[in-house]
């Protein structure tokens, strides 16, 4: 019988490692389980069983096998199950010390009270008989009663604990026995969909494992059914990262999630009517070359009255009226020897206004030389050509005061016509063109590309520590010309560039610290441990210091030149990098507020 109840415990493991393997492969949907769920069970058990004094016997081992039908329901109410077993208790009689043996064949009801719960209380009633041998020998029956207790190891696999009250009736007199044991349930058929046993789920965003796509999601991120982060708009940038929500579907989109805007007018190109536009030209909400602000004068007649080069008024002879239109293709006329009374032109490109200043017909923003006079034949680049087109002059008013009305007749067409040399028409100011404003780093988690830095300087125009080695120990640090205001370090995982979330809120303090204080300035430091080429690590460093200036200004209308990046790579550490704790403190990003614009300098 013990061989028995051993072979029958080592079934009871294999099938359960059996079932270990198939429901690692599976990937069912969990869904709501039945009300009410039947299941069948196989439980081998082994303990201790005391007889009564009457009985003359030691306390022996007992070994058993029970086989369970149980009726899960919501509560106690509804849920009952139903055992039968058998036992064999060996022992030895304690005058002769003879061997002995008892069998218990019984049957009980067991009424659970957390039928679906993964620790399960149950109390039992049942009754059956008890035949012992090797001593006086008998057959009674007996009635038992005790408490009963699972915890599921799995959905099919529970450790039970058993404790019976059992009443011996011999001759017609109740003798008490007592057994303990502890034993294995498995469930042979239950309800797969009822989770007893809470399934693993490493980042706990309500998906388990073995059903989530995206395992490593940040806490705290709302997760789809596949337990990957919710994409609102469908740009393939998760709403925690998306900087830009509510993106139109079919839009292209930057890491941050945000309309790609190729040319950098802050006009995203599925709204850019103008693609192409220089950089730096002022443009409209269509991303075309802004209007002028003044009238539209092209093809107007040029104001009545101008001064000569006497300093008196000059009258056009025979002024044309009001009502008459002026020829539409003729550019406006002026009196030579005057100072410019113009207004500047308006030309068409594309069915786009468009400012024109010199009324060349070349707008301002593709015009290479402004500021040609009136007359003068002019290429695409609204340059000269060399050849000129009449000019048409009004005849003045015979006024004595005027000697020589020679100058006004038209030169001959071989000739330069003196319009192009006319000293009294102001030349244009010179308006720098606007620097554009520097573009919005990417958030991302790897660096963009390696690059070889130059001495003291990243290719592009970053500060980087003067040297071409990672030091393992404590070598040189930062410093600052004065105490700083505030000071924030954030630490990075291995090869990341991405901030975790819990410090953004240290980081909205920054700026709003340099809202409130508009003369301060933030110089953010970007630093990597010694693991990996030099070049990469200042690449990683680099990133890393733009992902932090890139959240100050998320938060707010700050103006980015008040944030300096220097990015260090590996080259000044804190910790020493031999140790996994000192390269983790190495992987930082350092803000810093001073009072100056004056940044870091690297001390040994």
């Amino acid at each position: 019988m013990r061989r028995f109840i051993v072979s029958i415990i080592l079934g009871t493991v294999i099938i359960s490692a059996r079932r270990d393997c198939l429901a690692a492969g599976e990937s069912r949907t969990p869904r709501q389980s039945a009300a009410v769920t039947p299941s069948l069970s196989l439980s081998p058990t082994a303990g201790i069983f005391l007889f009564d004094s009457h009985r003359n016997l030691e306390a022996s081992p007992i070994y058993g096998i029970r086989l369970g039908y149980d009726i899960i329901g919501r509560n106690a109410i509804d849920s009952l199950g139903v055992e039968a077993g058998l036992s064999v208790a060996t022992t030895r009689s304690k005058t002769n010390k003879n061997s002995v043996k008892a069998y218990l064949l019984r049957t009980e009801a067991l009424y659970s009270i957390l039928p679906r719960e993964r620790f399960v209380p149950s109390f039992a009633v049942g009754a059956g008989g008890m035949s012992v041998d090797g001593g006086p020998s008998s057959l009674s029956a007996f009635i038992n009663y005790g408490p009963s207790f699972k915890y599921f190891l799995k959905d099919y696999l529970a450790l039970r604990f058993d404790v019976r009250h059992i009443f011996v009736y011999e001759n017609m007199v109740a003798r008490s026995n007592l057994e303990s044991t502890l034993g294995l349930s498995l469930f042979l058929s239950y309800d797969k969909e009822l989770k007893r046993v809470p399934p693993v789920d490493s980042d706990k965003d309500g998906v388990p494992d073995y059903l989530d796509k995206c395992p490593d999601t940040p806490k705290g991120v709302k997760v789809d059914r596949d337990g990957c982060p919710i994409d609102s708009d469908g740009d393939g940038v998760p709403d925690y990262l998306d900087k830009c929500p509510g993106t139109p579907a079919g839009v292209k989109v930057d890491k941050d999630g945000c309309p790609l805007d190729s040319n950098g007018n802050g006009v995203p190109d599925y709204l850019n009517k103008c693609p192409g536009t220089p950089v730096g030209t002022k443009v409209d909400k269509d991303g075309c070359p802004a209007k002028s602000t003044g009238p539209a004068v092209s093809g107007a007649a040029p104001p009545a009255a101008a001064t000569t080069g006497a300093g008196e008024p000059a009258k056009a002879a025979a002024p044309p009226p009001k009502e008459a239109p002026a020829p539409p293709a003729a550019p406006p006329p002026f009196i030579v020897g005057s100072p410019a009374t113009m207004t500047d032109c308006i030309t068409k490109l594309n069915g786009v206004s468009l400012l024109d200043s010199d009324c060349d017909g070349v707008p301002d923003y593709l015009d290479k030389c402004p500021g040609t006079p009136w007359g003068v034949t002019v290429d695409k680049d609204g340059c000269p050509t060399g050849a000129t087109v009449p000019v048409p002059v009004p005849v003045p008013a015979p006024v004595p005061v005027v000697p020589k009305p020679a100058p006004v007749q038209a030169a001959p067409a071989a000739v330069p016509p003196p319009v192009a040399a006319a000293p009294e028409k102001p030349e244009p100011v010179p308006v720098p063109a606007p620097v554009p404003a520097e573009p919005a780093p990417i958030l991302i988690e790897v660096p963009i590309k390696s690059f070889i830095p130059r001495k003291g300087m990243s290719s592009t125009g970053y500060f980087t520590a003067a040297v071409e080695s990672c030091p393992q120990t404590l070598e040189s640090r930062v410093v600052y010309d004065e105490k700083p205001l505030m000071k924030l370090v954030i630490n990075f995982k291995v090869d990341k560039a991405d901030i975790d979330p819990k410090y953004f809120k240290k980081i909205k303090e920054i700026y709003t610290f340099m809202k409130k204080n508009p003369r301060v300035f933030a110089h953010v430091e970007g630093h990597a441990d010694y693991s990996g080429p030099f070049d990469y690590n200042v690449t990683l460093s680099r990133v890393r210091a733009i992902n932090i200036k890139n959240q100050i200004l998320h938060n707010g209308d700050v103006a980015p030149e008040r944030i300096s990046i220097n990015a260090y790579g590996c080259s000044i550490p804190v910790a020493d990098n031999r140790t996994a704790e000192g390269r983790r403190k190495n992987r930082r990003g350092v803000t810093v507020i001073t009072l100056t614009e004056a940044g870091p300098s690297v001390e040994k």
